[in-house]
């Protein structure tokens, strides 16, 4: 059976993720260190919650004023927030390549100031896919089955006509659990022998 969509994951698939580089780059609009950053931001679970959907991006921004004293608007919000993913070139050719076979998509653990941002900070990954599927949008997180169930509605697709490639172990055995051809990505070289495989490259 052919393969109609290849969703792939951002961080640590398409782009390399530096989680430290967002909170230096936060703390140095904030009134506060990274370490108060990370703890307020994101070990108390209010990222969590904003990669659910629980929040949207004025209440990000109110929260990072109002708890961490951010001095700046949305756009520097989102210029900060997007530093702790750096493009793969490697990756986003696959990408491309797949992309004459089948469509694309972005599934993505991630909240709405990344989603808002995409078009601006990351635009080689943003033009990248046919369908970024946000667990913002989506409202549920990986390895959910809510998560993989709204992202193949969203795409139009059956489970076994989909690829998947994360590099979490974990969502990996969850989407094949559903059906769906799932790769644990550990490079591009192998990402692109799995593509060959599943006939899409």
């Amino acid at each position: 059976m052919s393969i109609d969509v290849v969703l792939f994951d951002l961080g640590g698939v398409v782009c390399r993720f530096r989680p430290d580089a967002r909170a230096k780059a936060l703390a140095a609009r904030c009134d506060a260190g990274e370490a108060e950053v990370r703890a307020n931001l994101f070990a108390s679970g209010f990222d969590d919650e904003c990669d659910r959907g629980e929040h949207d991006e004025p209440a990000v921004l109110a929260r990072v004023r109002m708890a961490l004293g951010f001095r700046g608007g949305v756009a520097e919000l989102r210029r900060a927030w997007a530093t702790a993913f750096v493009p793969d070139p490697a990756v986003l050719d696959l990408v491309a390549r797949a992309r004459r076979a089948a469509s694309t998509a972005l599934l993505t653990d991630n909240g709405p100031v990344l989603l808002a941002a995409l078009p601006a900070e990351l635009p080689a990954v943003a033009v990248a896919f046919d369908h970024l599927l946000f667990s913002c949008v989506l409202g549920a997180t990986k390895p959910g089955p809510s998560a993989f169930g709204g992202a193949l509605e969203r795409a139009g697709v059956a489970s076994q006509r989909a690829f998947f490639v994360d590099d979490s172990p974990r969502n990996v055995a969850a989407a094949g659990a559903l059906g769906i051809t799932a790769h644990h990505f550990n490079g591009p070289a192998a990402l692109q022998d799995a593509l060959v495989a599943a006939g899409v490259l």
